[in-house]
């Protein structure tokens, strides 16, 4: 008997030795729970709280059955540790949440599928979803992951070291919480048969590792859809090349560098550091064209330049020039701007821009209100053909003047800056004046103010010549004296006054 139960024993444990022997682990966890053979085919523990999941081996498929994975503590719903090649299978809506780790750590090439199927992964303190060191993560099939996460919603580790993200016929909605790029720290992002529809015109930098709108690395939902539609074309052109929805973060081309962006929501159009040379053929192909928009920006950052055999720049909308930069246009066999008929080109306070063509700045006949406003900036225009600014209708100076050449102005009737009757052909400088109102004091120590119609001016040295031009430029008065004093009847206005070599703006009440 003692033998038979000695035997028995031996027997049993062999058998479980046997059996543990046999049990796999493999390199994939849920909620830290390690998947082996023993539970692949219902995954079950703290933090799977709903629905089921289960593991085949031989297929290498994790399927998310309407599961709900939760962890509090610094875990990751999700990680694929080793297995190469893992699909996880939805089933339904799926949700993962953790606090303190990513909500699902990709290690190992993974896709996840599923049509109709959704799964949402989000951490509190980290990464909806991160992608490791020469790793790649696909997302498939017609299914949707939402990503979220307080400091990405889908991410590398440096973006340095092959981790992608590759998203074919799928929607992605990825959001950070802080200001972490929604999508970031990837080495690239490739979509096939889909698109990034918001923001509308965001594409992924491989420089910055991140998704990016305007300059800006995108914080707000990234939402990546299915589709192929043709984008939208936004009525610009950039040496030839449409501006649109698929390239107006990052406008590019034969003859573009530098940055060029532009953004529909504000109708801002930036040039940063930018050199725009275009291609001889089509020679109609301008620098700038404005085809359709209306009231828009373009804003100068550091210095920038536009050549073209065509028109630099072609106006069809109203535009203003602004920002604190430098922008230089040249055109070799037309004007360097062309304002088209009723548009008004504007230079916003600050900027400096230099033109250079045919014609500088040129309208259409100057009979169709092309309006030209300079708001206290610096604008040189050169002519050497045609003239320099031509063809205006409307010349609104504002904080400033033309100084180069003294006395020139537009002629309401050629409307053509001349001087002497002649269209001016050399540099037409036009920059920023003193502008006090009432009382100013100009470099020379000269005092000039304003009251009920007259101008006061008082020098210590003789004025000899005081000229008065109106705020489009027109030269309304000139007076010579060897008085210290003057006083000059004026009707009612603002007038600038050019004495001792500076000029100030005044009222006249």
């Amino acid at each position: 008997m003692k033998r038979y139960f000695l035997l028995m024993t031996v027997v049993v444990m062999a058998t479980l030795s046997g059996m543990a022997q046999t049990q796999t682990k493999y390199e994939l966890y849920v909620a830290d729970i390690q998947v082996t053979s023993d539970n692949a085919s219902n995954i079950t523990g703290d933090g799977i709280t709903k629905g089921k999941i289960s593991y085949d081996p031989d297929s290498k498929t994790l399927t998310l059955d309407n599961a709900v994975i939760y962890d509090s503590d610094f875990k990751c719903g999700i990680e694929n540790k080793g297995v190469d090649g893992l699909t996880i299978k939805l089933i339904g809506e799926n949700t993962i949440n953790t606090v303190n780790l990513a909500g699902m750590m990709i290690k190992a090439n993974t896709q996840i599928t599923g049509e109709g199927c959704t799964l949402t992964s989000e951490s509190d303190m980290f990464m909806g979803i991160q992608v490791d060191y020469n790793t790649t993560l696909t997302i498939k099939d017609g299914c949707c992951v939402v990503a979220k996460g307080n400091f990405a919603g889908i991410g590398g580790v440096l973006g340095k070291n092959e981790e992608k993200l590759v998203v074919n016929n799928a929607t992605v909605k990825a959001t950070s919480n802080s200001d972490g790029a929604s999508i970031s720290r990837l080495a690239g992002l490739v979509l096939e048969n889909c698109k990034i529809t918001q923001p509308l015109g965001a594409f992924f930098n491989s420089e910055a590792h991140c998704v990016e709108f305007d300059g800006k690395k995108v914080t707000e939902q990234v939402i990546i859809q299915p589709g192929s539609n043709a984008p939208v074309k936004y009525g610009i052109k950039i040496a030839g090349i449409d501006v649109t929805s698929d390239n107006s973060s990052n406008i590019t081309g034969e003859g573009i560098s530098g940055k060029v962006r532009y953004n529909d929501k504000n109708k801002t159009l930036t040039l940063e550091d930018a050199t725009i040379i275009v291609p001889n053929t089509p020679k109609e192909n301008t620098g700038i064209s404005n085809i359709s928009v209306t009231d828009l920006k373009v804003n100068i950052v550091g210095t920038n330049s536009v050549e073209a055999d065509w028109y630099g720049i072609d106006l069809a909308g109203n535009t203003t020039i602004e920002g604190n930069g430098e922008l230089k246009v040249t055109s070799k066999n037309k004007s360097g701007i062309f304002i088209n008929k009723n548009v008004t080109l504007t230079f916003g306070e600050k900027n400096t821009t230099q033109i250079t063509g045919k014609a500088g700045i040129a309208g259409y006949d100057g009979a169709n209100k092309e309006a030209l406003i300079v708001n206290n900036a610096t604008v040189k225009a050169t002519g050497n053909t045609e003239g320099s600014i031509i063809n205006i209708a409307t010349l609104t100076l504002n904080d400033c003047q033309i100084t180069q050449p003294q006395g020139a102005a537009l002629n309401n009737s050629t409307h053509k800056v001349e001087l002497a009757g002649n269209a001016v052909k050399e540099q037409i400088v036009i920059e920023h004046v003193k502008t006090s109102i009432n009382t100013a004091t100009s470099d020379n120590n000269i005092v000039v103010y304003g009251g009920e119609g007259v101008v006061y001016i008082n020098s210590k040295k003789p004025l000899n010549t005081v000229k008065v031009y109106s705020l489009s430029g027109i030269l309304v008065r000139s007076v010579a004296t060897t008085s210290t004093t003057a006083e000059i009847q004026l009707p009612q206005g603002v007038y600038f006054i050019n004495v001792g070599g500076s000029s100030v703006k005044t009222l006249v009440y």
